[in-house]
Parts: C-alpha cells; structure tokens; sequence
C-alpha cells in the first residue's frame, strides 16, 4: 500500500472514452490529427494536424502497401481479414508501434492505446507458427492469450499476430520513475522478433525492452 502511494499504479484509457474521443468529429481520425484513422482528412499546405509527430507516424503507416482489406482476402496468403478494417504487415504495424513509442507526446500516447490496446489491431505475418499456451478469462467475459509460445519444429505460416499491449511499454519508456505498471504478456510480436531473424524486428527498443520483464513464465520455444 505504501509502495503505491509513492508510486502510484498507473492505468491505460477506458476503451469506451477511447473509441469516443477518436470519433469526436464523426470521421474516427484522432483528433490533432489528420493521418490517424479511416483514412485521412490532409490537405494541400495543411498536411498535418497539431500533433505532427504523431501523424508523421501515422503517414508513414497509411503508406503500407502489403495490407488486407475489411473482410477481404490477402492474395498472397489466403487469409480472410474478418475485421470491419484493414489489416497491414507485421512490419509495417510494429514500425507504427515504434514510431509512436519513441515519440514523447501526449497524442502518441494517446493513439497508441486506441490503436493497439482498444482496438487490438492484428497483423499479419510469415513466421514459425504461434500458439497460445496461456488464456485469461472466462466464458462469460469472453477469453483472450496471456502468453504465447513459438514453434520452430514447424512449417512457417502465414498468420495473424497481435501486439503487446501499447501503454504498458511506452508507461515503462516514458513515466517508469512515476508509476507502477503491470507487465503485458501478450508475448506474440516478443517471441516472432527473437526467434525469426527474417521478421527484422529484433532490435526494437521495445521489443528489448519487452525481454527484460518480469514474467508469469519462460517463454515457450518448442525446437
């Protein structure tokens, strides 16, 4: 109790408040923003909103051109996206995930947990097969992975991934001498980055970072 008092527990934003203020104008891009969202409201010689360095990510992430429609097939995998949005390469979402996680800004902050927590954006990927190992919740409140394990004696598949949990790594980065955060587990993006060399993902700040928790467990490779 003492201990939270000095450093007190810090809390992501509800998904509810979330979803609300991204629709603030009626049109899901994040306010202060013009790249951030369905699509993008730039113009010419107003190319960005108040958080620039935001939506320079954003941009950046919207420029991706190995992506699966809503409800539409990837041509070169097969896989159906069964979301109402895109989906975009692993590559591509982790550079986004990135982009805003280095960048010291409340708006950063802010779309990163919409996109990745409250949303809970997948990717897609190539890699050695990840299976869950571990489930939190119940049939009531619907489950969702814990922990992940890697499985290098198969085949690589074309796959969806989902991300670890945005507020807990860039809280860590930014405000870890302020506040106690619970570690993520969603250990897909960590196990991927370190057992797959041809994924380029291994140097990531926050996937160093990521290897450096405290965990329920090892880690789960199967050789």
């Amino acid at each position: 109790y003492t201990e939270l008092c000095i450093n007190p527990l810090a809390g992501p934003i509800p998904q509810m408040v979330a979803f609300v203020k991204w629709n603030t104008n009626g049109n899901f891009i994040y306010p202060g923003t013009k790249w951030c969202g369905a699509g993008n409201i730039s113009t010419k010689g107003q190319e960005y909103g108040t958080g620039e360095s935001t939506d320079k990510c954003c941009k950046t992430h919207d420029m991706a051109t190995d992506y699966i429609l809503a409800e539409g097939v990837h041509e070169k995998s097969k896989l159906k996206n069964p979301h109402p949005y895109t989906l975009t390469n692993c590559s591509d979402d982790m550079k986004l995930f990135n982009c805003l996680y280095e960048d010291n800004s409340s708006l950063s902050y802010e779309f990163g947990q919409v996109f990745f927590d409250a949303v809970h954006v997948p990717c897609f990927a190539h890699t050695y097969p990840i299976e869950c190992i571990r489930y939190t919740g119940n049939w009531f409140v619907g489950t969702k992975c814990e922990q992940y394990g890697i499985m290098k004696n198969k085949q690589k598949i074309w796959q969806f991934l989902h991300p670890p949990n945005f507020f807990t790594a860039y809280t860590r980065k930014w405000y870890n001498d302020n506040f106690t955060v619970w570690w993520d587990y969603s250990n897909a993006w960590d196990l991927v980055c370190k057992g797959d060399p041809d994924m380029g993902c291994s140097d990531y700040e926050f996937i160093k970072n990521f290897n450096k928790r405290e965990t329920l467990g090892p880690d789960v490779e199967m050789k």
